[in-house]
């Protein structure tokens, strides 16, 4: 769980970075991912849910939180519109993601 934290705290820091404002949507897209991974590996680490979820919505926190280092408006909204979006996505198709992540995840176990 510390070490979440500490990523969190370094990850917020690199928003606020001029390479960060360049790629915006691409970061965005990527964490979105890489949140879908974190889920996948940690249901697979831990038998209960429970330790899971304060981890899973850190992630998702800080997610929503990255759209916040947008040079403007236009660009925050953009960078909302996108994440918003991806989880539109995610939710839709779902089952088909999970099951392709469960299987790669149960491979490298």
């Amino acid at each position: 769980m510390y070490l979440i934290t500490i990523c969190s705290v370094g990850f917020l820091y690199f928003t606020f970075s001029n390479f960060f404002n360049a790629n915006i949507w691409l970061i965005i897209a990527m964490m979105q991912i890489v949140q879908m991974i974190l889920e996948e590996v940690l249901n697979s680490l831990y038998d209960d849910v429970l330790p899971c979820i304060p981890m899973k919505l850190s992630v998702g926190v800080l997610a929503y939180l990255a759209t916040m280092g947008a040079i403007d408006l236009y660009y925050f909204m953009l960078g909302y519109l996108v994440d918003v979006g991806i989880s539109t996505i995610e939710r839709a198709y779902l089952s088909l993601i999970q099951e392709k992540i469960s299987k790669f995840v149960e491979e490298k176990n």
